[in-house]
């Protein structure tokens, strides 16, 4: 009797668990690629015997893996496949994985930082860079022949 479950734990529906799982923000917890390993912590919510303890759901997969010489991605023989009942014990995985073997780290104030991953967004704009500055940079890139673009 397969149940499923949200990121939280919590029963849901299937129909509810099929949307869930074809959105990218919700169902993919972590991801990283610096070109050499590629690790991702997804949320997969399906428990085909939820009769057995909690602890012991296969809720989120970890995936890693390392790219070969020629660009391929094959699986990590130790960590790929892992899984987790929590969130929060993939995310320690996932943190101890990229600490162990990325120039991630975790920083004086112990929290995880994460480096070089290409799938990040990149930073929001400074708030605190003055308008002046904004609109002298624009005017900088305009050649001779913008004249009266404004």
């Amino acid at each position: 009797m397969t149940k499923y479950f949200g990121r939280d734990g919590r029963a849901i529906h299937r129909h509810e668990w099929s949307r869930l799982l074809g959105d990218h923000s919700y169902s993919v917890v972590r991801e990283y690629d610096n070109g050499e390993v590629f690790v991702r912590l997804r949320w997969h919510g399906e428990v085909s015997d939820p009769n057995i303890f909690r602890d012991c759901w296969n809720l989120f997969l970890l995936t890693v893996g390392n790219y070969n010489a020629v660009g391929e991605l094959k699986a990590d023989p130790v960590e790929n496949g892992k899984w987790f009942a929590y969130e929060e014990d993939g995310i320690k995985a996932y943190e101890a994985f990229l600490t162990r073997w990325t120039p991630c780290c975790i920083d004086a104030d112990g929290r995880f930082e994460e480096c070089d991953n290409t799938l990040a967004p990149p930073p929001p704009p400074n708030p605190d860079v003055p308008v002046t500055d904004i609109l002298t940079l624009a005017c900088l890139k305009l050649g001779d022949d913008d004249v009266g673009v404004w």
